[in-house]
């Protein structure tokens, strides 16, 4: 027979090869078990090609009948493809409930409604103000308390939209900052993709490549809804036998390309936000297609910044235009308004100007004064200190009107809607519908983190490092290498014994 005397030292030597470099890969599972992106991998050991081969026959072996022990051929990443598809998507949404509702948790915040500071309690506190002074329009002191609420209610509309605006301009600047975060991830994943595929034509593991973009896609997916799809290139093998398959990916946003590896080379496409838009794309393009991630979160809250700004515009142009002098009655009768002192008709309460936002700014007339509030209804001295304009815009609170606003979408769309009731009923039926939205938010929101939850622990499950399981294999394969070093002691000591007596 044609078979080595170390042909069972070699045996042994693979034994020892196989159990050392599986240690290694446990060792570098326990070092990596709490750095972010990183992914088990595991040794795959392959059983060594029998002697003799399956096709030959030496003297009385068959082909296949000896082992030649082992090889640790690869080492593999534990992924669930699955698992990481659906992790990110349902991150992705649980990021984007999160934003949201936080916006409309701060909104409600500063709407503060019902409280003794809200719009709301303004408003009535004003109207109460009016009933008074229709009682008793010759006090000094109610006709200040008209001017003192109707500052007040001024105030706190000025300071809910002012707040308000605060939080669009903030918004804003945050989009467009995750915008270009996106954006720079989306480089970096293309930047991954070359380096891999050079690593792959050099027949090396590129694991650790993997696991840094593996990261980086979980970003991304935080973002915005991306879809990741393996590149369908491969490259001749250096053994001039076949092909390998790329381990570049693409990255799309609905049906734009963020990240493409179909050349061989992975580019990149830069987005941006609807307002300004990058080459070739229009306003709203991609945003149009992003479904999910802090930007649609984030996009969804400032649209509904704007919207409520609006609301609150309309309601501010219509309290001053329901204490417009001259007024109508529910007769449709004219009613003009003077001082209890003077033949001259009092100026509007209220003015309304623009802001550099385009909101509505409510404030009190300068030229309103105790000497000047409207409260008759008629000069001296024909009703010479009567109540009855005073009177009449007190009752106006249980006036309905009809306002009109802009409502818009995260798209850039967008188009008018009315709101019909009281001034009170105005107000209600907006705090009313945020109050609405915000909880279906929140509800949202608790069952996508409920379901992002149960992905991530699915996900680790498989992808992240248990250390007891390492540590019960770093005995399991300590032990392998103990009994393979004890084994080739075994054999040294039979050759001894076999060299002693060879003469």
């Amino acid at each position: 027979m044609n078979i080595s005397t170390f042909y069972a030292l070699n045996v042994g030597m693979s034994a020892l090869n196989s159990a050392q470099q599986t240690e290694d890969v446990i060792a570098n599972n326990i070092a990596n078990a709490n750095t972010p992106g990183y992914v088990q991998e595991t040794a795959n050991a392959t059983e060594a090609t029998p002697f003799p081969p399956a096709s030959t026959q030496v003297g009385l072996l068959i082909g296949g009948q000896m082992g030649q022990g082992s090889s640790i051929t690869s080492v593999s990443r534990q992924i669930n493809a699955f698992y990481n598809e659906q992790d990110r998507a349902n991150q992705g949404t649980s990021a984007m409930y999160n934003a949201h509702q936080t916006i409309l948790t701060q909104i409600e915040g500063i709407l503060n409604e019902p409280s003794s500071m809200s719009v709301q309690t303004s408003l009535d506190q004003f109207f109460a103000s009016w009933q008074t002074l229709s009682t008793d329009p010759s006090s000094t002191a109610a006709r200040q308390s008209v001017i003192t609420q109707g500052q007040g209610l001024a105030q706190t509309l000025q300071t809910i939209t002012s707040q308000l605006e605060t939080v669009q301009t903030n918004l804003q600047s945050q989009v467009t900052q995750e915008y270009t975060q996106f954006n720079q991830y989306a480089t970096q994943v293309a930047t991954l993709n070359n380096q891999i595929l050079a690593v792959q034509k050099n027949l090396q593991s590129p694991n650790t490549l993997l696991d840094q973009r593996g990261a980086i896609l979980d970003k991304m997916a935080k973002l915005a809804n991306i879809t990741i799809t393996q590149s369908s290139n491969a490259f001749p093998s250096p053994s001039g036998t076949g092909t390998i398959p790329s381990e570049a990916v693409n990255v799309m946003i609905g049906s734009v390309t963020i990240v493409n590896s179909s050349t061989g080379t992975s580019t990149t496409t830069m987005i941006n936000s609807p307002t300004t838009p990058a080459s070739g794309q229009t306003p709203g393009s991609v945003n149009l297609l992003i479904g999910s991630g802090q930007i649609a979160g984030d996009s969804q809250g400032l649209t509904d910044t704007g919207n409520y700004l609006s609301q609150l515009s309309s309601i501010a142009n219509q309290i001053s235009s329901t204490f417009t002098n001259p007024g109508t009655t529910s007769s449709g009768t004219t009613i003009t308004g003077y001082p209890i002192n003077s033949g001259t008709p009092s100026p509007q309460f209220f003015t309304v100007t623009t802001d550099a936002f385009g909101n509505a700014i409510l404030s009190v007339n300068s030229g309103i004064t105790p000497n000047t509030v409207p409260a008759s209804d008629a000069p001296p001295p024909g009703q010479t200190g009567n109540g009855n304009f005073a009177s009449y815009l007190a009752s106006q609170q249980n006036t309905s009107y009809t306002i009109s606003y802009t409502i818009a979408s995260p798209s850039g769309t967008s188009s008018s809607t009315s709101a019909t009731g009281t001034l009170d009923q105005l107000i209600s039926q907006m705090t009313s519908s945020l109050g609405n939205e915000t909880a279906n938010v929140q509800n949202n929101a608790q069952t996508a983190q409920a379901l992002a939850q149960q992905s991530s622990t699915l996900r680790q499950s498989v992808s992240s490092v248990d250390i007891n399981q390492q540590a019960s294999l770093m005995v399991q394969y300590q032990n392998a290498y103990g009994a393979a070093a004890k084994y080739i002691t075994v054999f040294n000591a039979m050759m001894q014994t076999l060299l002693g007596i060879v003469p």
